[in-house]
């Protein structure tokens, strides 16, 4: 056989076993009020990874159910934004109602319900045609908006009114208002449904509304401010930000009662947190920081500085088969060449991948090959960084994504297309 024909088979043996570790990380997305954009942390490095210009007043966030999306509400625009989260680009915006404040997205991501602080509504945007396809008239000042995980009700917590806006997701109309604390702003539904619990700010309290009967119970705190609200997986505790004290209550679901405080420090100001979906962490976002909570522990185990006066934070979750978004944590410059090899009355068709790094404090451990968001091959940090793909069509253009990989998960990424000869 052709020794170069040898070499190529042989190689392609070698990279036909790949690396198949899955990692999973979860990014937490954080409007910036005054900054005009939303910023991304890797919450497995505390490091902030991408900062994104979405328009004036950023506040409100929600990541739709497959986690391709985020919304985000611009008070000063009346608009609310879309973030691709594979790219971390802007959709484009959708007009609402006036001075848009919470948001939050069915179970089925058909629909995005927005809460209008100024014009006292709810803006329910149709995610297929990203156009608004109805308005439900709440109470004053609504801020809050939870929906059930059923998806058949959306919760409205109308600080102005001191009530709650229950709304029928089918008919988008208001089917109760729930009397509720003095000023509640924010408000989560427990995993099964059963209960809306309301934090009511100048009234330093939780409000638990049984969302059978409507039946409603209010806690005090002991906390000054709670402004944020959200719950574990699990469903046995709830997280409650508090402004004017600067900590985090841990709120016991099976009594009703305060199981601890954790401190935060800083100067009063306002306070929003997302619980990752296995519910080992909570971010809080606050000031011109967000910090990590391990729930395990239930202390404040980092502190990451971000822009100015950060308002709502969200979660999203990726994992394998492909990365998310351009990552360059590591930088990877990265050429490509169409080849072929002919032997006897066989040809060959192929590509060549060679790359260099720069790490930035980063060392990576291995790196994987995409093609067309297909694994096909791993090589480690430590091997030449070359790679070969054989067996390919004439005249085709494949595009291939190389990701810079530690224990911890992705680094970096750079893509690059080729066609072959």
């Amino acid at each position: 056989m052709n020794p170069t024909r040898l070499f190529n088979l042989m190689l392609i043996l070698s990279l036909g076993i790949i690396n198949q570790t899955a990692f999973a990380i979860d990014y937490a997305y954080f409007a910036n009020l005054f900054n005009n954009s939303v910023s991304v942390i890797d919450t497995s490095r505390d490091v902030i990874v991408a900062t994104i210009t979405v328009g004036p007043k950023a506040l409100g966030i929600a990541t739709s159910p497959d986690q391709s999306k985020v919304y985000v509400t611009l008070a000063n625009a009346n608009s609310i934004n879309i973030i691709d989260t594979n790219t971390n680009t802007t959709l484009g915006t959708i007009p609402v109602g006036m001075n848009p404040f919470g948001v939050a997205v069915t179970p089925d991501g058909a629909f995005v319900y927005v809460s209008n602080l100024v014009s006292n509504d709810v803006s329910v945007i149709s995610t297929a045609t990203n156009n608004v396809i109805a308005a439900a008239f709440v109470g004053a000042a609504p801020q809050g908006i939870a929906i059930t995980p059923n998806g058949n009700f959306a919760y409205v917590a109308n600080s102005g009114s001191d009530n709650v806006s229950v709304i029928n997701t089918t008919t988008n109309a208001v089917v109760t208002m729930v009397p509720v604390g003095t000023d509640p702003v924010s408000i989560a539904i427990s995993p099964d449904g059963d209960y809306a619990y309301v934090v009511n700010n100048t009234g330093n309290s939780v409000s638990v509304i049984d969302t059978a009967t409507y039946l409603v119970t209010t806690f005090p705190l002991g906390s000054l401010g709670p402004c944020d609200i959200a719950i574990t997986p699990d469903g046995n505790y709830a997280y409650i930000t508090n402004d004017g004290s600067v900590d985090v209550t841990t709120f016991d679901l099976a009594t009703n009662t305060v199981s601890g405080t954790i401190p935060i420090g800083g100067i009063p100001d306002n306070m929003n947190i997302a619980i990752t979906p296995d519910g080992r962490l909570a971010f809080v976002a606050y000031q011109n920081n967000v910090g990590r909570i391990d729930l395990a522990t239930n202390t404040l185990a980092a502190v990451i500085p971000a822009p100015q006066f950060n308002a709502e934070i969200t979660i999203v979750s990726f994992s394998d088969p492909f990365p998310p978004f351009p990552l360059s944590l590591v930088n990877i410059s990265a050429s490509a060449k169409a080849k072929n090899n002919t032997f006897l009355t066989e040809t060959d068709i192929y590509n060549t991948l060679r790359w260099t790094t720069q790490n930035n404090g980063y060392t990576p451990t291995e790196f994987k090959i995409y093609r067309n968001k297909e694994l096909i091959g791993s090589i480690q940090a430590d091997a030449p960084l070359y790679f070969e793909d054989h067996n390919l069509k004439k005249n085709q253009t494949y595009s291939y994504t190389i990701v810079a990989f530690d224990e911890i998960g992705p680094l970096g990424t750079v893509s690059i297309t080729v066609k072959t000869k």
